[in-house]
C-alpha cells in the first residue's frame, strides 16, 4: 500500500509523461494561445493538426504550473502567455495598506491656536479596543486640550442575534 501511494506521489507531471501533449501545447503558446484556450480546445476533443495524432485533456492549471515551473523558465514560455509576466502573482492577495487619515488632516498640519492649547474646545479623541478576538467592544477616551478633561465612553460587546 506505501509503494503505491509513494509511486503516486513520485509520478511525472502530466505535460512531462506525455511528449505529444506537451508539443501541442507549446505550439499552442508560440501560437498566441492562452493556457484557457488551449485547454478548451482540448476539452472538445479535437485533434493535433500538425502530427494528427489525439491528445488528451488538460487542465489549464497544468499548463501554468508547466510555464512557470523550472523547464518552462528555462525556455521562457512566460513571454508567450497574455502578459508576459516572470513570475505568477497570489490570485487572491491582501489589499495594499492606504493611508486612513489623508496627510493634510495630520497633527503636524493643526493650527497653532489648536497646538498652543489657548482656547478651550479643542478635544482629542482615541479608541482602545482589546486585543480579545471577535470582539466588538471597545472604549472611546476624549481628552479637552486645555483643561485636560477626559470623557469615557463604553461600547459593551453585543451578543450576537440581539437588536443594534
Amino acid at each position: 500500500m506505501q509503494d503505491k501511494a509513494g509511486a503516486r506521489c513520485q509520478r511525472m507531471a502530466k505535460l512531462a509523461r506525455h511528449a505529444d501533449l506537451l508539443v501541442h501545447v507549446v505550439n499552442r503558446l508560440r501560437a498566441g494561445w492562452s493556457p484557457q484556450q488551449i485547454a478548451g480546445r482540448l476539452r472538445l476533443g479535437q485533434r493535433d493538426e500538425t502530427n494528427g495524432c489525439a491528445v488528451g485533456r488538460l487542465c489549464h492549471e497544468t499548463i501554468y504550473r508547466h510555464v512557470y515551473g523550472p523547464a518552462g523558465r528555462t525556455e521562457q514560455f512566460y513571454l508567450c502567455l497574455p502578459r508576459a509576466r516572470r513570475r505568477r502573482g497570489a490570485r487572491h492577495g491582501r489589499r495594499p495598506c492606504r493611508h486612513r487619515i489623508p496627510l493634510e488632516h495630520g497633527i503636524a498640519c493643526r493650527p497653532v491656536e489648536v497646538a498652543s492649547r489657548s482656547s478651550f474646545g479643542h478635544w482629542e479623541g482615541k479608541m482602545l479596543i482589546p486585543a480579545r478576538y471577535g470582539s466588538n467592544a471597545n472604549v472611546t477616551m476624549l481628552v479637552e486640550r486645555r483643561s485636560r478633561f477626559l470623557m469615557l465612553l463604553a461600547k459593551p460587546d453585543q451578543q450576537p442575534g440581539g437588536c443594534g
